[in-house]
């Protein structure tokens, strides 16, 4: 890679960006192999973590409208907490 082509893509990218990717010890191309990784990684793990928040959400709505389920599951019962209060 020119450091032409190099010094354009940190203008795009941003020294503080890519410093986190060792701008300061390796090449360039290492440098610039470890940013497109994390980038693609990153697009790899989204639809999985889409996923998750939308099961957690869902688990919870459930659970919160549900109060004698949830509290059934923990052991609880709706009249030994409204008892102690």
């Amino acid at each position: 890679m020119r450091n032409a082509e190099y010094l354009e893509i940190l203008d795009a990218v941003s020294l503080s960006r890519l410093r986190r990717f060792g701008v300061e010890v390796d090449s360039p191309e290492v440098v610039l192999g470890r940013y497109l990784w994390n980038m693609h990684l990153g697009e790899a793990l989204y639809p999985v973590l889409q996923a998750l928040e939308i099961a957690l959400r869902n688990h919870v709505s459930l659970s919160a409208s549900q109060p004698r389920r949830w509290m059934s599951w923990r052991g609880l019962r709706a009249t030994s907490l409204a008892a102690s209060h």
